[in-house]
């Protein structure tokens, strides 16, 4: 294992199925004899969740089944769910260097001054940027880059940015925050250095294996360029003339 953890999660609302079978597939590339996929194992720890919500998923759900039906990407502030408290506890111990949360669009959006269908969201910030230092936003927005070039190359693809939100609560929020724990717990101090999310469309692909490779393609690109050290120099100056989606934030 490298000395750099990268943590990537997936299908922390049960109905997002598809998110889960590119973990595993990232899972087996990373376990073969590839020049990137070494790289990556020597230069990184990577920590996946290919199924954080089971019992969302198998009543394909977005939240948990208790009464409540909570949602566990809305949980790491007051941690009700056993999830939510077992995942904080993996994160502490871990302490990950870089996030990345795999989800689908729940509606289905446009790009804005387009009449494009929106195949692919880019969710560089899940706060504020005022909540996060200037290294973690620059870090982020370096992240969103190398996703979308990786996308320019395999192929056309409709993408834009997700709505601007501001979740404290959701799971990647508090990985760049710090400062919450389960009841009893001291609030942990560590931090990620960057934490983004992408949302792929549900429905409409030309076959579940389009799905699968859009969240595959872009999440080996950031593994590649946080194993070889380019994440730190990719170029940002784009990201902010990146169309935005036009739909109700939702996903994260």
């Amino acid at each position: 294992p490298g000395p750099y953890v990268f943590w990537l999660q997936a299908r922390i609302h049960g109905n997002e199925l598809h998110s889960t079978e590119a973990a595993l597939q990232i899972l087996r590339y990373l376990a073969g004899g590839a020049p990137d996929a070494r790289l990556i194992r020597e230069q990184l720890t990577v920590v996946v969740v290919p199924l954080y919500n089971p019992d969302g998923a198998e009543a394909n759900i977005r939240q948990s089944t208790t009464p409540l039906r909570i949602d566990l990407n809305r949980d790491w502030e007051n941690f009700a769910q056993p999830e939510s408290r077992a995942f904080w506890h993996l994160f502490t111990q871990v302490r990950p260097t870089y996030a990345l949360d795999l989800h689908h669009m729940g509606e289905a959006p446009i790009v804005a001054g387009t009449d494009d269908l929106n195949q692919f969201q880019i969710g560089a910030r899940s706060i504020d940027p005022s909540r996060m230092t200037a290294a973690q936003w620059q870090t982020n927005r370096a992240m969103a880059m190398v996703s979308l070039e990786a996308l320019d190359q395999y192929g056309p693809v409709n993408f834009a940015r997700y709505p601007i939100i501001d979740i404290t609560n959701a799971v990647i929020s508090r990985m760049l925050m710090g400062g919450t724990a389960p009841a009893g717990e001291t609030p942990s101090a560590h931090t990620v250095d960057g934490a983004i999310f992408y949302e792929v469309r549900s429905v409409g692909q030309k076959s579940n294996g389009q799905l699968e490779n859009l969240f595959r393609i872009p999440a080996m690109a950031v593994l590649v360029a946080a194993a070889d050290g380019s994440l730190s120099s990719q170029d940002i100056s784009g990201f902010d003339a990146l169309p935005f989606a036009v739909q109700r934030p939702c996903g994260v």
